[in-house]
């Protein structure tokens, strides 16, 4: 009998400690959650696996320069929210981290500010933000097809910086293959995802756990003659 009283204590106490942080966190820090509506396979190239998609609107976090919380735009991608009612035309932006721009405030991004000087010039223009940190030009080919079934792009416009053309001069062929794009709902997905949508503290587990996973399995710089002469 007073083995289970301390079982009861026990999970009482860690519930109890549980639903002190998450509140702390949601509620007086402000932290964000998971916002991730689904994931899909076949948005990217075919080994690059899932793509998350996020739910428009919801906020993240970014600690460079310290902690920052931005909201997401109506369709779920950064920078300024789009206008998908009035008859408006749409370009696409295609870029890396850059374009994607997590770090600043919507409205300083290139492709807020962008937007800002269509509508101060009186332009029917909407832009819509497909950058995404680590895509490459093929990839970025992938994300155009799956989201141009709704927008139907007028323009489209890709950024390539310096690091992505000598990729690109170094591809003897290009082959672009769209795949069957289908929600992943394998494995824990179904059941984690919400999870993490609800709870800070869970999704700050897990972006702990995929952080250390991602350390273990780093491939070691290799120092360069080049690297060398600067440092």
């Amino acid at each position: 009998m007073v083995q289970i009283k301390k079982i009861f204590l026990f999970v009482l106490s860690f519930v109890t400690a549980f639903i002190l942080v998450e509140l702390f966190l949601q509620y007086v820090i402000g932290f964000p959650t998971y916002s991730v509506e689904k994931k899909l396979t076949g948005i990217r190239g075919s080994a690059s696996g899932t793509q998350n998609i996020f739910i428009p609107n919801s906020t993240f976090f970014n600690v460079e320069g310290g902690l920052q919380i931005y909201r997401r735009n109506n369709l779920g991608f950064t920078g300024l929210d789009v206008d998908t009612i009035n008859r408006k035309e749409f370009i696409a932006i295609l870029g890396n981290s850059y374009l994607e721009a997590y770090q600043v405030p919507p409205e300083s991004t290139a492709v807020g500010i962008l937007q800002i000087s269509l509508q101060n010039g009186g332009s029917n223009y909407q832009v819509v933000n497909l950058g995404n940190s680590g895509h490459d030009p093929m990839d970025l080919l992938y994300r155009l097809y799956y989201y141009d079934q709704f927008f139907h792009f007028k323009k489209i416009i890709l950024v390539i910086p310096a690091s992505q053309s000598d990729w690109l001069n170094r591809q003897p062929s290009l082959k672009f293959s769209p795949q069957k794009i289908v929600e992943n709902k394998a494995g824990l997905s179904k059941y984690l995802i919400p999870l993490r949508n609800h709870s800070v503290f869970l999704d700050l587990f897990a972006k702990t756990i995929n952080a250390k996973e991602q350390q273990g399995d780093a491939v070691p710089e290799i120092e360069t003659p080049q690297k060398r002469q600067k440092n």
